[in-house]
This record gives C-alpha cells, structure tokens and sequence, in this order.
C-alpha cells in the first residue's frame, strides 16, 4: 500500500499565523525543503536526520476522524518537494480530505514556499498560504514570481506571508520591506491580504514582541513616508502565536 513520509502529525491545536490565527487546526507536517533559510523556525523538518514516519492517506484520514476538527493545515518543510509518486499520493490525500472536510464547512490550507507547484492541487485546496523568503533568509532560491502570479490567479482563496528581518542590531528590516513593496507592485497585488510577520528564531519573548512592535511602528507611523503605499493593501501585522504560547516547542 502507498505511503507519504511525515515528520509530524497533530493536533487540533490553533493556527498560529495569518488569516486563521486562533482557529483550530489539524496539522500534517511533511518533511524536506527545497530551501535552506538561516531562520527557519522548523529546521527538523528540512534535510538531515528528520525523524520521519510512514502513513498510509487512510490513517492519516482516520487521524482527521479521531479527532473531529474541520479544519486541516499540510505544512512542512516544503510540502511541494516531492518525488512525483509521493506527489501522486499527496494529490490523493488532499482529494480524500476535501471529502471530509467540505460536509462541514472545514479548511484545507497548504503551506508552500511558492517556489514549486503542480496545477492540479489549485482545484482541491481551498486556501493557499504562499510564504515567500527573502533575500536575507539564506542559500538558494527565494521565491518564483510565476508561481505566486498562478496561485494568486487561480486558487479558490490565498494569502502572502512575509518574514520581516527586525532586529534592532542590524538594518534588515528595511531592505526587507523594500523587497516586498517591490514584489506587490511589480505583481499588482491589491486584493489579496499580505501578512508582514516578525522573524522569531528566539527563545526570548520579550525580544520577539520586541522585534513585533518595531515593525508595527515602522509600518503604520502616520509620519512615515510610505504609509500612502501601505494604506492600499489588504494588510495584517501579526506575531506567530503559537510562539507566544509555546516557544519553539514542536507540535503545538
């Protein structure tokens, strides 16, 4: 019988980021990435000595039953970095929870990096969260421009999640912002809700909500020069709160 590898399976717990912050979901964690981003806040889940587990899409969807939760989030790592039978498998699986999900009005939500795609999961998913990284993240490819332009257009639902550099010891945040005004405009994104978020690889709260007011203030300072950009977009400065509630713990 096929079988997908995942690094986590769980909950419900509460959505941590974006649109659905504060909802329960179902988490299904896979592993490998295509990336390898300094501040990466699930470094188990990308490439060396991930503790992986076999499921087959039955106990995975017998996992979903268990626990009565109508609302679902497949994450990763990178849940795109597939080989193309695990990619079928996936397709499978999202079908299979679609099924289960849509009698009660439940979501299905995808975390991708938006730097791979195959077209045919735009008709099972209902909501995508595109989680470019910039720049300053770490080595390889950041984003593709093409990838979000067909999810933006073609998706049932979707969201653009930015990690903003806002430590006080260096200058990131700026280019950061400046790289992401860059990308709406050059993509002519109105409409759909971009999420600006602080990087939080800290253990320190007080740092984190630290970092948080720093960009909410860069952001929304009526003195500020680029709040006629700012003011036209559908846009939400949130902190993870899964952090907040957790820290860095795993499963939550």
């Amino acid at each position: 019988m096929d079988k997908i590898k995942l690094c986590e399976l769980f909950g419900p717990t509460v959505e941590g980021e974006g649109r659905h912050i504060g909802m329960p979901f179902i988490f299904i964690r896979t592993s490998g990435c295509n990336l390898n981003c300094d501040y990466c806040d699930t470094k188990f889940s990308n490439r060396n000595n991930v503790d992986e587990r076999e499921y087959t899409v039955g106990e995975i969807i017998d996992y979903i039953r268990q626990r009565s939760c109508r609302n679902v989030s497949i994450t990763g790592g990178e849940p795109f970095y597939r080989s193309q039978r695990e990619l079928d498998i996936f397709y499978e699986l999202c079908k299979r929870i679609k099924d289960e999900t849509q009698c009660c009005d439940g979501v299905l939500k995808v975390e991708t990096n938006a730097t791979l795609l195959e077209e045919r999961f735009l008709g099972v998913i209902d909501f995508w969260s595109m989680s470019p990284k910039l720049e300053g993240m770490g080595e390889g490819l950041w984003y593709s421009k093409d990838v979000i332009s067909k999810i933006i257009d073609k998706s049932k639902d979707c969201q653009i999640k930015f990690v903003i550099g806002c430590r006080k010891e260096n200058e990131t945040m700026e280019r950061d912002l400046q790289v992401v005004k860059d990308l709406i405009t050059e993509l002519k994104i109105i409409d759909e809700l971009i999420v600006l978020q602080p990087e939080g690889s800290t253990d320190n709260m007080i740092e984190y909500l630290d970092r948080g007011r720093l960009l909410v203030e860069r952001i929304v300072n009526s003195n500020n020069k680029d709040w006629n950009f700012w003011k036209d977009i559908n846009l939400q400065i949130l902190p993870q709160w899964h952090k907040l509630l957790w820290g860095n713990s795993r499963k939550k």
